[in-house]
Order: structure tokens, then C-alpha cells, then sequence
């Protein structure tokens, strides 16, 4: 991939495909240039870019993200400077510096941080004068609502941020049952909906909603892509899904702008 020239590099290095592409478009979006690994490996061999920064998670395949700090401080004087922000989901703050006693590092915890305050981070790290991740609309009324429906936070917050940016109202659910209980309390517009959540499953949650004569349009969030889901879907009116490792941001806003016709 070629980078390109006057544009701060950022290697993101996550092996859960839909956090890993939001991420990517939100820095995209923000001005950077971004090289994407899904797994400690890939991580490895995008050293040899010398990126301006790194994202690293923690828990990655092949090769964990404690063992490439310690092979990447040891890699010589870039490596030794380059800044890296770890993704985390360790709770401690004691655990995090113990864990992380491989070189200068900084973190965010995935439960609680959004996109901008990734933004933030990284323009933080680089001595970037701080701007927002993407322009908002210019309200010319009451904005749609969106529900969002999703049991992983990074995700959940990712995606209202988008949504926020673009103008939309955004409601924010992390499983089934909050999901029912605010489809029913706000009556949103549409529902962004992941179909594999504690409490409550994305399938019984329609089915509640529709036994109580809600009829609101829904997109799935899924990683599942087998002929068995997708006519689960379809038997419940349900034709509109992404599945979480091929979608992009911008994607999912293009398709919720066609259900509300947005131009």
C-alpha cells in the first residue's frame, strides 16, 4: 500500500474486523494515513513502514500485543520512539502499567472510549492542533433517530459518534433488553441491531417488538453469514444486514440515509 506523502501514518493493529475498519475510517476521516493489521503477525511485518503511530490491542492472535511491544522497543531507534496507544480492556490501572513496562506507551480502555477521544489521542501524541473527526450537518429540523443496538462498546460508541457527526438523533443500547426497552420507550426511526447480545438475542428482540405491533425498520450488525441466519432474517421482513468483517462506516451510513431517503 502506498502511503501518502505529508500524511501522519497510523498502523492500527485489531483483530476484531468491524472495530478495526471503524477505526480506520474515523483517522481516514480525520486526516491520516492508515495501515491496518488484524492480527499480532501482520502487525510485525507493518513495522517495517514505520508509522508515525501505533494502536495496538492487547489480545491479538499469532502474536500478543505485550510480546510486539517488547520486539518493537528492541528493534532499534525508531522503534525504540515511535509512539504506540494501547486498546485495552484491563481494568486496573496498576495491571495496565505492570503489563505494560515494555517502553513509553499511553492507553485507552475499549469499555469507555469513543472515536473522538481516539482522535484526540493520537493528535495529543503527535502535537496535532485538535479539530473534530468529521463536519456535522446543519440541523434544518428534528433529526431522524437512530437506535443502536450492540453489545461491544468500542463498537457502540464508535458507530453513535458516526451517526451523531452526520446529524442524526442517537439512542445507545448495549444488549437485547435495554434495545427493547428503548425501542418501546422513544420509538425510534430505524434500529442498528447486532444480532449475537446477552439478556436478549437481535432475533427475539424483534420478535417482541413485533408482538407488540412495533414495525420500525431494522439493519443488522452480524458476523453470522450462514444461509440458516439469513433466512431468519428474511422470514421476519429482515433484509437489510451487514456482516461485521466486510462492512465500512461509510457503508452503513449510505444504506440508513437510503432508508430515510436522505440525498
Amino acid at each position: 500500500m502506498a502511503l501518502e506523502q505529508n500524511k501522519k501514518t497510523i498502523l492500527v493493529i485489531e483483530d476484531e474486523p468491524a472495530l478495526l475498519r471503524t477505526l480506520a475510517d474515523a483517522l481516514n476521516a480525520a486526516g491520516f494515513s492508515v495501515i491496518e493489521a488484524k492480527d499480532g503477525g501482520e502487525g510485525l511485518r507493518s513495522f517495517e513502514k514505520q508509522p508515525d503511530l501505533i494502536l495496538l490491542d492487547l489480545l491479538l492472535p499469532k502474536i500478543g500485543g505485550i510480546e510486539l511491544l517488547h520486539k518493537l522497543r528492541g528493534s532499534g531507534e525508531w522503534g525504540e520512539r515511535v509512539p504506540v496507544v494501547v486498546l485495552t480492556n484491563l481494568e486496573s490501572p496498576k495491571m495496565i502499567a505492570s503489563t505494560l513496562a515494555e517502553g513509553s506507551y499511553d492507553y485507552l480502555m475499549k469499555s469507555s472510549w469513543s472515536l473522538s477521544d481516539v482522535v484526540k489521542k493520537v493528535r495529543e501524541k503527535l502535537g496535532i492542533r485538535e479539530g473534530e473527526v468529521v463536519q456535522a450537518k446543519v440541523d434544518t429540523g428534528k433529526p431522524d433517530t437512530v437506535l443502536v443496538v450492540e453489545d461491544e462498546p468500542a463498537i457502540l460508541h464508535s458507530l453513535a459518534d458516526t451517526l451523531t457527526a452526520e446529524g442524526f438523533s442517537v439512542l445507545e443500547a448495549k444488549d437485547g433488553e435495554e434495545g427493547l426497552y428503548l425501542a418501546n420507550k422513544f420509538s425510534p426511526d430505524l434500529i442498528l441491531l447486532d444480532l449475537v447480545m446477552p439478556k436478549l438475542d437481535g432475533f427475539s428482540m424483534v420478535d417482541k417488538l413485533h408482538a407488540e405491533g412495533k414495525d420500525i425498520p431494522v439493519i443488522l450488525l452480524t458476523n453470522l453469514s450462514d444461509d440458516f441466519s439469513k433466512a431468519m432474517a428474511q422470514g421476519r421482513g429482515l433484509k437489510d444486514f451487514f456482516v461485521k468483517s466486510d462492512w465500512k462506516l461509510e457503508d452503513l451510513v449510505k444504506k440508513i440515509k437510503e432508508k430515510f431517503e436522505v440525498k
